[in-house]
């Protein structure tokens, strides 16, 4: 899924997002705003939400525009019995503390892998 809002692409909004934000970031990342299929035991999972490509494509724009993370939390993780919101979580976590490594040194102009 490359577009998003009224058919726009996705770096397009990315971007518009990004230039909102002020130079220093705090990321609160409520893991319902993902797509169900990812953490289908979340407390409110709603249709239509992220997916974890789309996530990253916006954390990606935070480093494309040079801003700084100074600190990040995860919530609404909820794993069921099978784990898999667990792994979601714990996947996002990893991403997240790597972008925020990324935006505080000289290489803020790279991206994070898969």
């Amino acid at each position: 899924r490359q577009h998003l809002a009224a058919g726009k692409p996705l770096q397009v909004w990315c971007d518009r997002v990004v230039a909102a934000l002020p130079e220093q970031v705090y990321i609160s990342f409520d893991i319902d705003g993902l797509t169900p299929a990812l953490c289908p035991h979340t407390g409110t999972p709603v249709p239509g939400g992220l997916s974890f490509g789309q996530a990253l494509a916006l954390l990606d724009a935070l480093l494309r525009h040079g801003r700084t993370i100074v600190g990040f939390d995860l919530c609404e993780v909820a794993p069921g019995a099978d784990e898999w919101d667990a792994n979601v979580g714990a996947r996002l976590l990893y991403k997240l503390a790597g972008y925020m490594f990324l935006s505080q040194s000289d290489g803020a102009d790279a991206t994070i892998a898969g």
